[in-house]
């Protein structure tokens, strides 16, 4: 599968066709069409509630960065790689930001 490419710009969505439950220290996601589980760690668990309306990655890495209190420059590279993990998965769609 060709690598997506993600931009600060770029909207993240989560697909319709996986489920989250809450675990103690993360998000269990489930594919429902392959039924595979993913999980995360407490980050990904914050960026994925984040998820619960499109957002674009330079909002997800705001948020994440008053929340854990990390660099932004660290943080937008962190972001940047969960959700490239997660779109390459199919587990959220990735598109361009419309134009305001």
């Amino acid at each position: 599968m060709p690598k997506v490419e993600i931009s600060e710009a770029s909207l993240i969505t989560t697909d319709p066709n996986v489920v989250s439950c809450d675990l103690a220290d993360g998000v269990a996601l489930l594919d429902l069409r392959s039924s595979t589980y993913y999980s995360t760690n407490p980050v990904g668990a914050y960026v994925w509630t984040l998820l619960s309306e499109p957002q674009p990655v330079s909002r997800i890495c705001d948020a994440v960065s008053d929340q854990y209190e990390v660099d932004a420059a660290q943080c937008l590279r962190d972001v940047t790689a969960l959700l490239q993990g997660l779109a390459e998965a199919d587990l959220v769609k990735v598109s361009d930001a419309p134009s305001s």
